[in-house]
């Protein structure tokens, strides 16, 4: 008998060669696999001979093949043994040799499967190396037991990952390509396989089914609660799953407020069915039970038992009280009141923030259907701000802070005031002259209100205090305001007024002799603020005459004499006027001298009035009506300064008078 060779290939075909010459020889003992085919190759016919070869096996003397070569599939486990007869025939003589080999048959090896359960979306990926899924034995020693068994998928894109070496376990990763949601609720059917091969190289492989299941899609929410309404309702925080049917529904609190003495393990209870469950603090109104009870729950489909858990919080407030400190005085032109800054937690004093404004009342009335009062309600509040500028009247206000658990609210009532009405009174226009005048307001009368503005003193207006820089001054703007002290609303009101520069000038006379008739031309010299396009002058000559242009010329003038002339100009309101005197006689024509000697200074006048003249002359002052408001001597070359302040505001004419002329000249007082 032949020596057994061990086969180390999965399913080998195995070949033998009898290397005899003249001797048959079927080749050394094997060994292989049930379900294997066996070959072997028989040596002994020389080549060129005539002869055969027949292959027997022995256990039944059945001949299995008549060529050199065996191949034989093994379908039986009892050892076996064969017979290679080698027949030669030469030279006519027939020479006969046998050779035998022995075949040991290992059984196959087999699986001990566990079976794979159905699959949750959250199992992937699932280890099947790690659980044992199977185990090999070998079969020709079942003690001889393995579970690093290679598992794949006959699919295109098998789902299965891992095996690249000894070390690397395989996963059924399935979740790498469907989702949760992809997943059919009754489940979706797959098939793994997996095969062994024990250390004698037999080999044996398995397919089984598998089936996945979607995880239920679970959601909670938050809870606001107030501690006062214990036991809570914990169903509510369940936003998902919609439908519960078929579902195990389980609560329980994972922690309670540090300060609570509360055993979070049985605060939760259920009741009824469907399952009402219930969270159950108590109904204490201190503070250790208040605070955050984390809350978790689980739904698990009861045919595939897959199940998904969440957590969410249940916020257990404290009852509190608002109380809202009293609102400031509102005026109708306002700017918008931050409520949330007037109102407090009544026990602690802490300010509350999250309150809920609206106005409830307005005048007395809630009721909407009165156009007015649903105006006020609805537009009185925005965003948590009072308005004041909705409207005059009374408000009632009301907070409510956290309406969805600890409801504290409180009211109170504001009134907003009107403005106070304002009126005043001030010319459009006045002389740079003129003198300082108060400024009237109509309403509110009184020494009440400011005035302010170019020009303003006090509560008086000082033309002489502006900038004349131009004809037309202005206009300036001046302002008037006023605070009720009761309601302390305050209003104002402005009026624009103009100033009228002092136009300066200085009236001029040329007296000619012509074919025995004095003629004399008027004009203006010197001139200041004056502007022949806007305003309005008339010359008056005396006896009548007069004339509107600021130049004449050729005055016909018969009688010798001193004659004086005098221009007016218009400035809007404010008149103005100087003169001339000119003397005609047969031995001297020309303008007196007097009107350049004489020096009045200032005009127009406020305080004090200063005459000069280098010759002794009589000083008369008297006012438009003709009245003498003083009379007196000015010494030669010595300045005679009168004190005018006792004198009403207005025109006057003063006279200085020589022994041979005389000058007469208006002067006006502020």
């Amino acid at each position: 008998m032949k020596k057994i060779i061990t086969l180390t290939l999965l399913l080998s075909t195995f070949f033998f060669a009898a290397k005899a010459q003249v001797t048959a020889n079927a080749g050394a003992d094997q060994e292989v696999c049930l379900n294997d085919t066996v070959k072997a190759i028989g040596t002994g016919l020389p080549s060129g001979d005539t002869g055969s070869y027949q292959w027997r096996r022995i256990s039944t003397n059945q001949i299995v093949s008549t060529t050199f070569e065996l191949k034989l599939r093994i379908t039986s486990g009892s050892t076996e043994q064969f017979e290679l007869k080698v027949t030669r025939i030469k030279n006519n003589v027939t020479y006969t040799d046998l050779d035998t080999f022995d075949l040991k048959i290992n059984l196959l090896p087999t699986i001990a499967y566990k079976g794979i359960p159905a699959l949750c979306y959250k199992d992937c990926p699932y280890p099947l190396t790690g659980n044992y899924i199977a185990v090999g034995s070998a079969g020709y020693d079942p003690t001889v037991k393995d579970s690093s068994l290679r598992y794949y998928q006959k699919k295109s894109m098998p789902w299965v990952s891992g095996g690249s070496n000894a070390n690397d376990p395989y996963f059924l990763s399935f979740c790498n390509y469907i989702s949760n949601a992809q997943l059919p609720s009754t489940g979706a059917r797959d098939t793994i396989c997996f095969d062994y091969t024990d250390p004698k190289g037999c080999y044996v492989s398995q397919c089984r089914p598998v089936r996945y299941y979607p995880n239920p899609i679970v959601e909670l929410q938050d809870l606001e609660v107030c501690i006062k309404n214990a036991p809570f309702s914990l169903n509510s925080m369940v936003v998902k799953p919609f439908n519960k049917t078929g579902g195990i529904e389980t609560y329980r609190c994972l922690s309670v407020p540090a300060t609570s003495s509360l055993d979070k393990n049985t605060i939760i209870t259920s009741s009824g069915s469907p399952a009402i469950y219930v969270l159950n603090t108590g109904t204490a109104k201190d503070t250790q039970d208040v605070g955050k009870y984390v809350i978790e729950y689980c739904f698990k489909n009861a045919v595939s038992g897959c199940q998904t858990c969440d957590t969410a919080n249940v916020n257990v407030k404290r009852y509190g009280q608002a109380y809202i400190d009293n609102l400031p005085k509102a005026c109708i032109n306002g700017a918008a009141i931050e409520l949330d800054s007037f109102v407090r937690d009544k026990f602690s004093g802490v300010r509350l923030t999250g309150c809920s404004w609206s106005c409830v009342e307005y005048s007395g009335s809630r009721d909407r259907s009165i156009p007015n009062v649903k105006l006020k309600l609805d537009s009185s509040v925005k965003n948590n701000k009072f308005i004041p500028a909705t409207g005059a009247g009374q408000y009632m206000l009301k907070c409510v802070t956290d309406p969805n658990a600890c409801a504290a609210n409180d009211s109170i009532y504001i009134i907003v005031n009107g403005l106070p009405v304002i009126q005043i009174s001030v010319p459009d226009t006045v002389c740079a002259d003129a003198a300082a005048f108060n400024l009237n307001n109509v309403k509110p009368a009184g020494q009440v209100g400011t005035w302010s503005g170019p020009g303003v003193s006090g509560r008086k207006f000082v033309p002489g205090s502006v900038t004349i820089s131009s004809r037309v001054n202005g206009p300036y703007q001046l302002h008037y305001t006023y605070t009720n002290p009761l309601t302390l609303c305050t209003a104002s009101d402005s009026q624009k007024i103009v100033v009228m520069a002092n136009p300066q000038f200085k009236p001029k006379a040329v007296v000619r002799k012509i074919l025995g008739q004095y003629l004399v031309s008027f004009s203006l010299d010197s001139l200041v603020y004056v502007d022949s396009s806007q305003q309005k002058g008339q010359w008056n000559f005396g006896n009548g005459k007069s004339s509107d242009y600021f130049t004449y010329n050729n005055l016909p003038v018969k009688d010798s004499g001193i004659y004086k002339a005098y221009f007016t100009i218009n400035n809007g309101p404010c008149q103005y006027t100087d003169s001339v005197i000119y003397e005609l006689n047969y031995k001297t024509t020309g303008i007196s001298a007097i009107e350049h000697q004489v020096s009045i200074y200032p005009n127009p006048i406020h305080n004090n009035l200063q005459i000069a003249y280098p010759a002794d002359a009589q000083i008369v002052i008297t006012n438009i009506l003709g009245i003498i408001v003083y009379q007196g001597e000015l010494s030669a070359g010595q300045p005679l300064i009168l004190d005018t302040t006792h004198l009403s505001a207005g025109q006057y004419i003063i006279q200085v008078n020589n022994a041979s002329t005389e000058l007469r000249k208006l002067i006006i007082k502020y």
